[in-house]
């Protein structure tokens, strides 16, 4: 048996056998090195006469990889090892075990934080399942996914960029073949809809949790952006069939997944109809905005716009505050001190002209665009006369005078070149085809600055908070107030029993969820047992269980509308400490 006594001649010995097995494994079968990385995906090696003798020596080289990358711990080596398997990942086509083997271990080194493992690791469980036989596509597709949910829990400024780049790899992942991956995304999809079905029916504090969570919301995201990327024929014919395709014959396999991902969207928005949860409402908006903008398709946008304009925090006096405002990108709800706030006020109404701007702008050359801008131009108008704020009134008659000097361009073009009927669909559908290339439509030219406002205000508001944690990080953490809102408490906590949770989830990640009426504690996303620990540690620690509860607010006690009239001087009463309550008792 060779031994090597240096140590830097057995890095350099693994460091070559890693760089050159491809090559020397095609050398043996009597092949020329591949060219390019595609020809490298390509091969067979099975074709080969001389495969027989070389598929011993192959199994053993890619096991013992196998084994050398479970025991590293550096990440450029790791990185080095996961590269090096997928320029030989035509060699794993006749393993189906070592298959798996290789997939479990990748998905474990894509799940972790480091950003150059997780790079390393896609490329190579992208390599699999395009080139591997069918199976491995499902097990790599549905890995990538679980990974993603598992790590799209929590949403702050550290980890925003590692679940974009997350998600931007499901997205990869279910194009690369639409056919299988429908399936996969219907089950997924189904779960989602499960979960809002079941916030409808029972109306308890852990069904309203399990949809109104980062990781349900960023799921349903993903969804919309793999639509959005793979099934966005903005020119389809129908065939006999009813399928869709484009011009050059191609089928939109995922397609109709866009409904329901539409549908769900739509109820998600209504689940909790309070202004707390004027970002997550929000971020749906844009969800849907995307999503009919991709499809072609109409999506009622515009009512979820308008009842935020509609919301009684709006019009009550706002409270001076030196508290900056929170970037609603980071953000599902804010509290009710934060809700008074005229910085909050003008991002919640900023963000609805925004949203609903969009909605009416992909609509701006079509034909029925008179009729359709009717119902919004009326409640813009009530709105206006409604609200008090000057910046709020100008910003009212601004999309006013847009949306009509719109209307009236649109009649006018109407009663110059429309010459078909209501049931001639594509002449409909090209109608002002080229001023819609050009952009001549007033409202166009209007929601171009809205958007450039807010990006200037999205970028205005990143830089505080990235100056605002600096600040923090020098200071004295231990300052905060904890009498504004249960918010911080409660996501500090769902934070602590995050990783207690991993077996709670399965069946989200998974989408096993059979759609019945009567749901398992593992349906919801973030279960209770680490909350029934951390009751046990307070009671160790000699805190009587009545003061967990003291000043918590519960999720079910919001689901009054935000509109009702609400006395506000109960949200800053004293709560009454344990001795005032026996005295009460007493009397």
């Amino acid at each position: 048996m060779l031994k090597l006594a240096s140590s830097s001649a057995f890095n350099d010995l693994v460091q070559f056998v890693l760089a050159e097995a491809d090559d020397i494994f095609r050398g043996v079968l009597g092949d020329k090195p591949a060219k390019s990385t595609q020809e490298q995906y390509d091969y067979e090696p099975m074709k080969s006469n001389r495969w027989k003798k070389v598929e011993p020596v192959v199994k053993s080289y890619i096991g013992n990889t196998l084994h050398l990358l479970g025991q590293l711990t550096d990440a450029s080596m790791t990185s080095l090892v996961l590269r090096r398997l997928a320029a030989s990942v035509a060699f794993l086509k006749p393993f189906e075990r070592l298959t798996k083997r290789v997939t479990r271990t990748t998905l474990m080194c894509f799940s972790s934080g480091e950003p150059r493992l997780r790079v390393s690791a896609i490329v190579l469980l992208r390599a699999i399942a395009a080139t591997c036989p069918g199976p491995a596509l499902e097990r790599a597709v549905k890995g990538v996914y679980r990974a993603y949910a598992s790590n799209a829990k929590f949403m702050n400024a550290n980890s925003a960029e590692n679940i974009a780049f997350m998600s931007a790899c499901v997205v990869e992942m279910f194009g690369i073949d639409q056919n299988q991956s429908y399936g996969l995304a219907f089950a997924y999809i189904r779960q989602l809809a499960t979960l809002l079905r079941n916030a409808l029916a029972q109306k308890t504090k852990d069904a309203f949790k399990s949809v109104y969570c980062w990781q349900y919301i960023n799921c349903l995201e993903c969804f919309e952006r793999i639509l959005t990327a793979h099934a966005s024929n903005r020119e389809y014919s129908s065939k006999g069939s009813g399928e869709q395709t484009t011009k050059d014959g191609s089928t939109s396999v995922l397609r109709p997944l866009a409904y329901p991902v539409q549908q769900i969207a739509l109820g998600a928005a209504r689940v909790l109809p309070s202004a707390r949860y004027a970002p997550l409402r929000i971020r749906l908006l844009k969800i849907l905005n995307r999503l009919s903008r991709s499809m072609e398709t109409f999506a009622p946008v515009a009512p979820l716009a308008l009842e935020l304009l509609n919301f009684s925090e709006l019009y009550k006096a706002p409270m001076s505050t030196k508290a900056p405002s929170p970037d609603f990108t980071l953000a599902l709800r804010v509290s009710k001190t934060e809700l008074r706030s005229p910085a909050v006020q003008d991002v919640v109404v900023e963000s609805a002209f925004e949203e609903l701007g969009e909605h009416l702008e992909q609509h701006a050359y079509s034909v029925a665009f008179p009729e359709i801008s009717h119902a919004v131009t009326r409640e813009l108008k009530r709105f206006n006369k409604k609200t008090t704020v000057g910046r709020f009134k100008k910003q009212a008659k601004q999309m006013l005078d847009a949306i009509e000097r719109n209307a009236d361009y649109i009649e006018r073009k109407r009663d110059d070149e429309a010459d078909f009927a209501p049931k001639d669909i594509e002449k409909a559908k090209s109608f002002l085809h080229g001023e819609k290339m050009e952009g001549k439509a007033p409202l166009t030219r209007y929601v171009k600055q809205l958007r450039d406002r807010g990006k200037e205000r999205r970028a205005a508001m990143q830089a505080m908070d990235v100056s605002i944690r600096s600040n923090k990080s020098h200071g004295d953490e231990s300052s905060s107030s904890d009498d504004d809102d249960d918010d911080g408490d409660d996501e500090d906590d769902d934070r602590r029993r995050g990783d207690d949770e991993e077996d709670e989830d399965d069946d989200f990640l998974n989408g096993d969820n059979d759609g019945g009426d009567d749901d398992d504690d593992d349906e919801i996303i973030d279960g209770d047992e680490a909350f029934e620990e951390m009751k046990k540690r307070k009671r160790k620690s000699g805190v009587d269980e009545e003061d967990l509860y003291l000043g918590k607010e519960d999720l079910v006690k919001e689901l009054e509308l935000s509109s009702d009239e609400e006395n506000d001087d109960e949200d800053v009463k004293p709560v009454p400490t344990k001795k005032a309550r026996k005295k009460g008792g007493k009397k």
